[in-house]
């Protein structure tokens, strides 16, 4: 089974995403890139989570790149 393959609606969003709340950046940018080579096609970040720069970098380093931002009003 692959972790990307289970959607609820048609946009192609897994439903199964990876967290990053309570990570340090370092600690996010290991575990993100970790996340995304396992097979993780989601990542669930946020800006008050305060650990963009390692997100970020996880997904870099990672060579993965598919990124859908969603801005809740």
């Amino acid at each position: 089974m692959k972790l990307s393959h289970f959607t609820r609606h048609s946009l192609g969003i897994p439903l199964i995403g990876f967290g990053t709340y309570q990570l340090s950046n370092d600690q996010a940018e290991v575990c993100v890139r970790e996340a995304l080579h396992a097979g993780y096609r989601h990542i669930d970040s946020a800006e008050g989570y305060n650990n963009e720069e390692g997100t970020g970098r996880g997904i870099k380093t990672s060579g993965i790149l598919t990124i859908l931002r969603t801005v809740w009003a």
